[in-house]
């Protein structure tokens, strides 16, 4: 997972903005749902316990407008 991809959490599609550094407690990811803009932070404790809900979404299909 890298800043700038595409990727489906929980169902939908969301554009990773950001990591909080490994020193930072509880580390975060920054994610910005791609139909609305709506922000979310997620718990990376809590995103490794339900990975197989998160995954990349095809990089050729989805193209981000920055």
């Amino acid at each position: 997972m890298e800043i700038g991809t595409v990727v489906t959490f929980r169902g939908r599609s969301w554009y990773v903005r950001g990591f909080d550094p490994y020193g930072v407690t509880p580390q975060c990811v920054y994610l910005e749902n791609v139909d609305s803009g709506r922000r979310l932070t997620v718990d990376v404790r809590k995103l490794e316990a339900s990975r197989r809900h998160l995954w990349a979404v095809d990089s050729e299909t989805s193209e981000q407008d920055e």
